[in-house]
């Protein structure tokens, strides 16, 4: 498993981060998009975001370097 770091970037300039093991960066890309919902939940330090996928502009994906 890798680590990645996945941005969210917003119309706003805002952007939300954060970070997921996965084997690639399509798998990463398909565990965010790939359940047919307007929403994608995660949890980062002990707090639940969730995002709203139609708000997004677009989504970065880069293995993340400890």
């Amino acid at each position: 498993m890798k680590n990645f770091r996945v941005e969210f970037h917003f119309d706003n300039e805002n952007t939300v981060t954060f970070f997921i093991e996965e084997r690639t960066e399509a798998t990463v890309l398909h565990k965010v998009f790939g359940n047919n919902s307007n929403y994608f939940d995660f949890k980062e330090d002990n707090e639940l975001y969730r995002i709203v996928l139609d708000k997004v502009t677009h989504v970065a994906v880069k293995e993340h370097q400890e």
